[in-house]
């Protein structure tokens, strides 16, 4: 998916701000959630992940499932955020392309609490 395709999906839900580019952090005024590439805006772009920002805490969704990166550790740093919870199951293999996929079903789903949070990752679980 790309920024607009995402965009489109995205249209009429709440809290959703936009689709940035790593390096556009700093263009986030509103506590609510955003798609972030890992790529910066001038370039094709690699990865979606998805923040979802509170005054106090940032959920971060990852389909890969790792850690999050030090462009969002020094981002919540300049917000004075303290807490960033994320998820550190693999929801998609490395050579798939549904990370937007993820990002959009987060944002639809519009977890609220840590276990909500939670609650979404198991969705994708094998079981």
């Amino acid at each position: 998916m790309d920024s607009l395709e995402i965009a489109n999906c995205l249209i009429n839900s709440l809290n959703f701000h936009g689709v940035l580019g790593s390096d556009e952090l700093h263009l986030i005024k509103k506590l609510g959630t955003y798609i972030i590439n890992f790529q910066e805006s001038t370039e094709s772009g690699s990865h979606w992940v998805v923040i979802k920002l509170f005054k106090d805490k940032i959920f971060y969704c990852d389909s890969y499932g790792v850690i999050c990166p030090t462009w969002l550790s020094n981002f919540a740093k300049s917000r004075k955020i303290k807490k960033i919870i994320w998820n550190d199951v693999q929801l998609q293999h490395l050579k798939q392309t549904n990370c937007g996929k993820y990002c959009v079903a987060f944002c639809k789903a519009n977890p609220k609490t840590e276990e909500e949070f939670r609650k979404f990752i198991k969705l994708f679980l094998k079981k």
